[in-house]
């Protein structure tokens, strides 16, 4: 256990509910995490081989105490606190479990599943049963459609095994009907899900009001219990999925780049970084530097950006950095302007008007709450015209004008301030 007081033993015994359900062919047990005044109904479900729904404890108690969400959990037949099965255990049994315990939840209307690795597909499924506002796949799996009432067997394993036999899925079908907001968790070097897998899931999922891909970079396929070691990985995935079941996620572009995913940046990513920024150096207006820099000069820039209160994300998109993101102190060391920093966001010239830099804002905006950040303001020239656009998109007003204070080899600009209250 962590130092986090949201993993105190005694908290975490206090939240969870426990329940049963009993089934003709055995006792499902699962438990609920309710909160005062939650609007929202979210179940949980976990993944194959040895897991149980105490993968999920660490973000659900983070989603509990820190965003109010209740949430639901159980253990699939055969695994966890719930019975053996007396029938063949297959996706369809598991399927039909998790909706009996829909059945108990009642929801609202406003129902997100979040699903880990096998139960991606069962989650799938589900929308054709239910009304899912929020589908969120951490480390998805996808079964051929002719595996679905297949005992877990040598049968079952035969049609999974068969290259690339994902690709024969009635997923892309399902995916094309559903039109709530979909986020996909993957993991950076994950060894089962090859990441052709979860550029199929987002190309197909071109109905939906918004989209979007996570990487959890360095993770592997048991992505989970990664995480759990990670705090500042925790908050983030936390505030992802609170950004979505509380619908503060915007709907995505249909420019933006296919498979793009938002990231921490890592010391690798420093070059890309600083290529990004030295284009718009060069092309004069977007940054009040006049000289390009080497990666040796960005380096201890890079260091005092620490993810857990001044990160720099990433847009990557087939490790290629497509966009960057980051936040900065506003007169360091001052106290009193602790929760107030500075927003600053850079393009890659061939990547720019797709939707990349509106990504990377609302990605910086949604992870304010978690970082603790009141107060986002940004500086740039009064001729970055795209610049102010975008920002007056998100709801940033112009708090200040310091006029002819940039000079340009003899032409003079003004510098402008805009900013935004991002909570109380």
């Amino acid at each position: 256990m962590r130092g986090d007081s949201f993993y105190n033993i005694s908290i975490i015994l206090n939240i969870f509910k426990e329940f049963s359900i009993n089934l003709e062919y055995g006792k499902v047990r699962g438990d609920h995490v309710v909160c005062d005044n939650s609007t929202a109904d979210v179940l949980f479900l976990h993944g194959a081989g040895k897991a149980n729904r105490t993968r999920f404890q660490g973000i659900r108690t983070r989603l509990s105490k820190k965003f109010r969400i209740s949430s639901t959990a159980f253990d699939y037949l055969g695994h966890g606190d719930s019975t053996e099965s007396t029938l063949p255990d297959c996706l369809k049994l598991r399927t039909e479990q998790a909706c009996e315990v829909i059945k108990r939840m009642r929801p609202s209307g406003r129902l997100s599943i979040v699903a880990s690795s096998m139960s991606a597909y069962i989650a799938l499924k589900l929308t054709e049963q239910y009304q899912v506002r929020n589908l969120i796949l951490i480390v998805p799996a996808v079964y051929h459609q002719n595996a679905y009432a297949v005992p877990f067997s040598s049968a079952f394993t035969k049609i999974i095994r068969q290259d690339s036999s994902w690709v024969n899925s009635d997923a892309w079908s399902i995916l094309e009907a559903y039109t709530g907001n979909l986020l996909i968790i993957s993991a950076e070097n994950d060894e089962v899900i090859p990441k052709e897998l979860i550029k199929y899931l987002y190309d197909f999922s071109t109905n939906t009001n918004s989209r979007k891909v996570c990487m959890i970079p360095g993770a592997p396929h048991r992505i989970l219990e990664f995480i759990s070691g990670r705090p500042e990985y925790l908050k983030d995935l936390a505030s992802e999925m609170n950004a979505l079941i509380t619908e503060k996620a915007r709907p995505s572009s249909k420019a933006l780049n296919a498979g793009m995913m938002i990231r921490i940046a890592q010391q690798n990513d420093l070059a890309g970084i600083v290529d990004i920024y030295n284009q718009a150096v060069i092309m004069k207006g977007a940054t009040a530097d006049t000289e390009p820099f080497t990666v040796a000069d960005r380096r201890q820039w890079f260091i005092e950006h620490s993810p857990h209160q001044y990160p720099v994300w990433v847009a990557e998109e087939t490790s290629v950095i497509l966009g960057w993101c980051s936040l900065s102190p506003y007169r360091h060391g001052r106290k009193a302007l602790l929760h107030t920093v500075e927003i600053s966001y850079y393009v890659h010239e061939d990547h720019r008007r797709k939707g990349v830099g509106n990504a990377l804002m609302q990605h910086a905006v949604n992870q304010c709450c978690e970082l603790n950040v009141k107060t986002l303001f940004a500086l740039l020239l009064e001729c970055n015209l795209d610049s102010i656009k975008m920002l007056e998109k998100f709801g940033f007003a112009r708090w200040g004008h310091m006029p002819n204070v940039a000079n340009f080899g003899g032409e003079e600009y003004g510098h402008l301030i805009y900013g935004k209250r991002v909570r109380p």
